[in-house]
This record gives C-alpha cells, sequence and structure tokens, in this order.
C-alpha cells in the first residue's frame, strides 16, 4: 500500500512539473508578444495634420494617440487607432478646466462620437489625458 502511494504522490509531482512547464512556455510567448509590440509601439513615427497647431509640445502631441492606444489595447496591433485619424477640435474652457480636444474615429458598434482630451494649466503645460467621459460644447468657438 504504501508503494502505491509513493507511486501516486510521484505521479502527482511529475504530472505538477509538466504543467509548470508548459505554461511557463505560454507565458515565455505571450510575453514575447507583449515585449513585440511594445518595441514596434516605441519606433512609431506618426504624422497628423494637426501636429504642430495645437500649442502643446511636440512630445505632449505624439502622446495622445498613445494614451488611446494603450486605453483601447490596440497597442502594436495591426489596424490600432492612428494619429491621422483623430479630428482636432481646437482649446476650450468650461467648468471643468480648459482642455484640447479631438474626435476619434467610431468603432465597430459605435453610434455615437467619442472625445479624447488634453487637460493644459493656464500655461498651456499638459496636465493629464482622457477620453469618454467628457465632451466638448460642440459649435463653441474655441479659444
Amino acid at each position: 500500500m504504501a508503494y502505491v502511494l509513493a507511486a501516486i504522490g510521484l505521479l502527482l509531482i511529475y504530472g505538477a512539473w509538466r504543467l509548470t512547464r508548459f505554461w511557463r512556455g505560454v507565458y515565455a510567448e505571450a510575453s514575447a508578444e507583449v515585449d513585440r509590440r511594445w518595441e514596434a509601439e516605441a519606433k512609431l513615427v506618426e504624422m497628423a495634420p494637426w501636429f504642430g497647431i495645437t500649442g502643446l509640445k511636440d512630445e505632449e502631441e505624439r502622446e495622445l494617440p498613445r494614451y488611446l492606444r494603450r486605453e483601447l489595447g490596440e497597442v502594436g496591433r495591426e489596424g490600432a487607432l492612428r494619429a491621422d485619424e483623430l479630428q482636432y477640435l481646437g482649446i476650450q474652457s468650461n467648468a471643468e478646466g480648459r482642455a484640447h480636444f479631438w474626435r476619434l474615429p467610431r468603432r465597430e458598434g459605435e453610434a455615437d462620437d467619442s472625445y479624447a482630451y488634453v487637460e493644459v494649466n493656464e500655461q498651456g503645460e499638459a496636465l493629464f489625458y482622457g477620453w469618454g467621459d467628457r465632451t466638448p460644447a460642440l459649435g463653441q468657438a474655441a479659444l
């Protein structure tokens, strides 16, 4: 009886070891894919008609599409959001503060427009990026 229990124990240990090796390989493959996507994102140099006209620093403008790809889970993916797909709407001030606004292209299944924004301080420096929770006053003249 003791030999049978020892054999079962050894089989369980061996099975656990094999499962660990399998999942470690799966993790390594997934991790390599994520690393590849982040490297592709870091090398990406985009052009958009609104670059250079917002009053934001170049790196602040270029961060917006990167931020949105991270938020949308599209980093390094084919068909991911591009900077030239964003439509710059200008800067507006309201009770929530001053912000630059962009219209995002509609995605599959979306009925309404979504907007991204960069909130700025009085000196025009970017404070934070956001999307989906703030809407510009359409028709209001940009500052």
